[in-house]
């Protein structure tokens, strides 16, 4: 909770960021099945100041080339707060992403700006529901109709949806009573 805000601030978050995609990269290279096999799939968070920056289009594609792997292994996860921040930037950024193959999830989906709008207009696979639902969907009837609202809309939108945080069997089973596809 102290080192990213440092290197966000610092800047070095960036080079960092670089640095993690790179080794992720190879690591997933390092993992993957027998050729022609479905790729295993990475995810990397990527920090709001990373997702800005003019070079991460180039940066992702240079960590994909020099690690040889499939950009179908690769899934950016980006916050939905940074998303909305310049929606205009923020589609060019996710346009050009999809069109190198690569994967991208929206984090914490319900804690930020929660606009339908942009899952029509953004190209994503993939959201993930907060854990800050997931925690009281076995207690709280308001938490279970939001999770519950979020897989029907995804579904429908055929996007994957992960939970974030589940941590018991009665949570999971909730879950998969309200349609949940994935746990994080």
């Amino acid at each position: 909770s102290e080192f990213i805000p440092v290197a966000e601030e610092t800047g070095l978050i960036v080079r960092l960021g670089q640095w993690v995609l790179e080794e992720a990269c190879r690591q997933s290279q390092r993992w993957q099945p027998h050729p022609g096999s479905r790729p295993l799939v990475m995810n990397v968070n990527l920090s709001g100041r990373q997702f800005q920056q003019p070079s991460l289009v180039d940066g992702v594609k240079r960590a994909l080339d020099l690690a040889g792997v499939d950009p179908r292994s690769l899934k950016l996860e980006i916050t939905e707060s940074v998303v909305m921040q310049d929606v205009d930037a923020a589609s060019a950024t996710l346009g050009a992403l999809a069109a190198l193959g690569v994967g991208v999830a929206i984090d914490d989906f319900g804690t930020g700006y929660s606009s339908l709008a942009y899952l029509k207009r953004f190209p994503i696979q993939t959201l993930k529901i907060d854990r800050s639902f997931v925690n009281g969907i076995v207690e709280d009837l308001q938490d279970a109709a939001i999770v519950h609202s979020v897989v029907a809309l995804a579904t429908t939108l055929n996007l994957t949806v992960v939970a974030e945080g589940v941590e018991t069997l009665s949570q999971q089973r909730r879950l998969i009573e309200l349609g949940w596809l994935q746990a994080a």
